[in-house]
């Protein structure tokens, strides 16, 4: 893989409580040691898994590059026989929560929409996956929005927090 940033194993995350544990230890000089690339691929790990469950097929994760000062990643789904439009990819930032890129039948990416999943910055990868399958049922469903309204911004460590639920802990 010449790209860093792409991942094409899919696999579902692990809550652990040993990784909360080791965001809680505390490294050199009384800093937190934080892989932040780690947490975010681990989260849309959990997505994908959950997505998967609903019928959509995960192509490849990618995530922000090691040094990046903001959390992102995407999803892209394999494209499939459909009517209508159907979502193709699935972008996570840090500000703006979760959108969706919706492709026409043909797959025309100059016609391409976005939704927004209101609410949370993070939310549960249940509730991700279900905003993928209602987008699918009708790209106008009331759980999504047209227009892109900020969520409430977490601060950075309680994202972090959030995030850690779902990294799989090292293999020892």
């Amino acid at each position: 893989m010449s790209d860093p940033s792409t991942f094409t194993t899919v696999g579902a995350g692990l809550a652990g409580a040993k990784a909360a544990e080791a965001l809680r230890a505390e490294g050199f000089e009384g800093r937190v040691d934080v892989d932040y690339r780690m947490l975010v691929i681990g989260y849309l790990s959990t997505v994908s898994s959950r997505v998967d469950q609903r019928g959509f097929l995960v192509h490849a994760l990618h995530a922000q590059e090691p040094n990046s000062p903001t959390l992102w990643g995407s999803i892209t789904l394999q494209a499939v026989d459909r009517s209508g439009w159907a979502p193709a990819r699935l972008c996570w930032e840090q500000d703006s929560g979760w959108s969706a890129i919706l492709l026409p039948l043909g797959g025309d990416e100059r016609l391409a929409v976005s939704r927004y999943l209101p609410g949370q910055v993070a939310p549960a990868p249940a509730t991700v996956a279900h905003f993928v399958a209602a987008l699918r049922t009708d790209p106008d469903t009331i759980w999504a929005r047209a227009t892109f309204r900020p969520p409430h911004r977490l601060d950075r460590r309680h994202l972090v927090l959030q995030l850690a639920r779902f990294t799989t802990p090292e293999p020892w």
